[in-house]
């Protein structure tokens, strides 16, 4: 009988997947998780933060809790809402630079709807993912933060997509110069409808409608996962590369993206 000998040098373990457990969030909703979500009777009465921080987000009345959906979004559980639902949180998460990245869907392209809002509404203090409608006939992504409107250069498309912002805006600096806004992994510009500079943020968070109680969303969220400072070019890719692949929309990202091919 003969011997092989191995060399136990010879395989390298594989190495895990990233993911945003890997580096330090401020808020991390993901409905794929369902030990992190609460329903009652198919809605979600709180949504819990992965990040660590406890910044949970959740809903007293029962009428406008969003849907939990089994299997929404390439097999995984997305929250669904119907235009009179909302998810809030206490949290303050600017500080003052931040970020912010969500995977989402609109019901229609005509319709302005907030996603995700961190802040509230004294003053304007606060930073929106939304759908605008201001700059008509052509669609697009809203970027709405401390009173200044910014619109995307990308227009507003079908099925779910990958949005994300950043700043590492102080108050007083220039908005629009301090700011990066993508949408699924492709840099979009921002032109600003208003001058103005940015300002403090304030404490709490909304996830289906901006300012907490207005433009609610009809659609549809899978994850959101926000910071409290600027996210570099490497992260916000691998952010990307991350939620492409987990959510099956690596085929929306550009073909120069890194992470294309292969999650992180």
């Amino acid at each position: 009988m003969s011997i092989i000998y191995i060399n136990p040098f010879q395989f390298a373990a594989a190495a895990a997947p990233w993911t945003p457990a890997d580096i330090t969030t401020a808020l991390w909703l993901d409905a794929a998780d369902a030990s992190t979500v609460t329903t009652v009777n198919g809605a979600v009465s709180q949504w819990d933060d992965k990040s660590g921080n406890g910044r949970n987000a959740t809903q007293a009345t029962t009428s406008s809790r969003p849907a939990y959906t089994n299997a929404g979004l390439n097999g995984l559980n997305i929250l669904t809402f119907d235009g009179g639902d909302t998810l809030v949180g206490s949290a303050q998460i600017a500080n003052p630079g931040f970020g912010m990245f969500v995977v989402c869907s609109f019901a229609d392209n005509t319709t302005r709807m907030g996603v995700v809002d961190i802040g509230n509404s004294t003053n304007f203090r606060h930073c929106v993912i939304e759908q605008n409608t201001f700059n008509s006939p052509t669609q697009s992504y809203g970027f709405y933060v401390a009173g200044v409107a910014l619109y995307s250069s990308v227009p507003t498309s079908a099925g779910h997509k990958i949005i994300s912002t950043t700043s590492s805006a102080n108050p007083g600096s220039v908005i629009a110069a301090t700011t990066t806004y993508t949408v699924n992994g492709t840099t979009a510009t921002l032109t600003s409808a208003t001058a103005g500079n940015y300002a403090t943020i304030g404490a709490g968070y909304t996830i289906g409608a901006f300012q907490g109680n207005i433009l609610r969303l009809t659609g549809t969220v899978a994850e959101a996962i926000a910071f409290s400072a600027f996210v570099d070019t490497s992260t916000r890719q691998k952010l990307e590369g991350y939620l492409a692949h987990k959510w099956g929309l690596a085929a929306n990202l550009p073909a120069n993206h890194p992470y294309k091919s292969a999650a992180p």
